[in-house]
C-alpha cells in the first residue's frame, strides 16, 4: 500500500519512483500491472489515520470511512509531523519520538520543479570516462562529490540568502523520456529539474515571476557547464511549477 503527498489516498507510483532511488517505473508499473491496481485508485479522497492494532500497522481508513487493509506494509511520505499526529496518533508512539518530531522545522522552504521540452537529450563531459551517466535518471549536479556543497546551499536557504553562489547550486535533472518514450515527440525529450527554494511567502508574486525566469536562464547556464550541448537552442519550451506555488500564495 502506497499514498503520496497531501495525504491523497491513492497508489503514487511517482512517489514509489522516489523509494526506488529515482529509476522512472511509473508509467510501466500502471501498465504491466493494470488489471491488478486498476480497482485499487482512490482519487480525490484523504487517509485520515494509519488503523493500528496491537502495534502493528494493519492498513488505512479514508476520510469517508472506507478501510484498506495491507498485507505486507504501508508506505507514506508525509512529513515526520503529519504521519505521526495526525496519521498514527500520538497515542501510539513514545513520548520521546514524538518530543523530537515536534521539534523539527516544518516551515523551510519550498520546492522548484521545472519540465523543459527539447529537441535532444544531453551529453554530459562525464561521459567521455563514464558513458552510463548519458542514461543516467536521477542525476546531481555539482563541481565534485564533496556534500558540503549541499549542506551549504541549505545553509543559504536557511539564511534566506537566495540564490546561493553557483558552486554551491545542487540541481538535481532527470530524463524520463529515456525510458518512456510516450512523454515527448519521436525523437525529442522532455527534462525535468528539482531545485530546493526559498519560502513561497519570502517573495511577492512579481518577484517569484522574475525569479522563475532567471533561475531558468542560471540553471541552463551551469548544465552547460556539465553538457556543452546543453544551449538555448536545443530548448523548445519550459514551465515553472514555482509559479503556480507562488500564484497559490498569492491568488
Amino acid at each position: 500500500m502506497i499514498w503520496g503527498l497531501k495525504t491523497v489516498a491513492i497508489f503514487d507510483f511517482w512517489t514509489f519512483e522516489h523509494f526506488l532511488s529515482g529509476i522512472s517505473i511509473g508509467t510501466i508499473a500502471i501498465r504491466c500491472n493494470w488489471k491488478i491496481f486498476k480497482k485499487q485508485f482512490h482519487i480525490n479522497k484523504e487517509v485520515e489515520k494509519v488503523i493500528i492494532e496491537n502495534a502493528t500497522a494493519k492498513g488505512i481508513r479514508l476520510n469517508d470511512g472506507t478501510e484498506i487493509g495491507a498485507r505486507k506494509l504501508i508506505v507514506s511520505t508525509l512529513n515526520p509531523n503529519q504521519l505521526v499526529f495526525d496519521l498514527i496518533g500520538r497515542e501510539h508512539v513514545e513520548d520521546k519520538l514524538a518530543r523530537r518530531v515536534e521539534l523539527l522545522e516544518n516551515v523551510f522552504g519550498c520546492i522548484m520543479w521545472y519540465s523543459f521540452a527539447v529537441h535532444e537529450k544531453p551529453r554530459y563531459r562525464a561521459g567521455a570516462f563514464n558513458p552510463d551517466i548519458n542514461e543516467t535518471e536521477w542525476l546531481g549536479l555539482q563541481p565534485d562529490p564533496d556534500p558540503i556543497h549541499i549542506a551549504r546551499e541549505c545553509r543559504h536557504a536557511k539564511l534566506l540568502q537566495w540564490p546561493p553562489p553557483k558552486d554551491d547550486y545542487c540541481p538535481t535533472v532527470w530524463c524520463n523520456s529515456m525510458v518512456d518514450p510516450s512523454y515527448a515527440p519521436e525523437g525529442k525529450h522532455v527534462l525535468q529539474n528539482e531545485q530546493l527554494g526559498p519560502p513561497a511567502s519570502m517573495f511577492s508574486e512579481k518577484q517569484w515571476l522574475e525569479i522563475g525566469e532567471q533561475y531558468a536562464r542560471d540553471l541552463v547556464d551551469l548544465w552547460k557547464d556539465y553538457a556543452p550541448n546543453m544551449t538555448w537552442d536545443i530548448f523548445s519550451s519550459c514551465s515553472v511549477m514555482a509559479l503556480f506555488m507562488a500564484g497559490w500564495l498569492y491568488p
